[in-house]
């Protein structure tokens, strides 16, 4: 048998277990490749990227930055950095061709705080990618909501880990109940504004609620 034989007869019985419903090519080259357990046949649906190791929280209960966390286990104690715009250049094109469908901007710090964070959506954009972007929002105004919505960021995930002011500033440290209601305000801005652009970005995953 060809490989072109094994993939119809794999995406026949994909599509089967699927209660008939037929997959897309390139869901099927994964499943393909998974099945063959050797090689890859294309590349993987979502990158993680992380553009910088910034970050504005001590969140209690950050792998990271947690105060909880030793001094050898601490973040802020390793060398930190961020991407250069030229390496993003050139990595694009490189998910393009291997087809993947998704970039998630995340990572030990906060992609809000790399200062080419817009240029780097509307990159991706441009290369067909769909851009998640998780961010703890606190450096969020309504020109960063603007140029996001502007860059055309797919989904917004936001964590809040609060869902009042008081617990928020407990958990924390360095930050206050004000920047709470900072941030309730800025997404209640993100709602308004989606209205005017369309629908995008979502919002989703505001974790965790305590």
């Amino acid at each position: 048998r060809t490989v072109l034989d094994f993939v119809g007869a794999f995406a026949q019985d994909k599509a089967t277990n699927a209660g008939g419903r037929m997959i897309d090519l390139d869901t099927m080259l994964r499943l393909l490749g998974m099945r063959l357990g050797d090689r890859a046949l294309i590349g993987p649906q979502v990158v993680q990227i992380d553009l910088t190791d910034a970050c504005t929280n001590n969140c209690l209960g950050c792998w990271a930055r947690s105060p909880f966390l030793r001094d050898d286990d601490f973040y802020d104690t390793l060398k930190k950095g961020a991407l250069d715009l030229a390496f993003v250049k050139q990595l694009l094109p490189v998910l393009q061709e291997q087809r993947v469908r998704e970039i998630f901007l995340g990572g030990g710090g906060d992609p809000l705080c790399h200062p080419q964070v817009f240029e780097v959506i509307r990159l991706a954009k441009e290369h067909g990618l769909h851009v998640t972007l998780n961010t703890n929002f606190t450096q969020a105004d309504t020109d960063v909501v603007d140029g996001l919505i502007g860059a055309g960021l797919d989904l917004l995930v936001v964590s809040l880990w609060a869902g009042t002011a008081r617990t928020y500033s407990k958990l924390h440290p360095n930050k206050t109940e004000g920047t709470f209601r900072h941030l309730t305000e800025m997404l209640r801005y993100v709602a308004d504004r989606k209205k005017r652009a369309g629908g995008v970005p979502r919002v989703a995953n505001i974790r965790p609620l305590h």
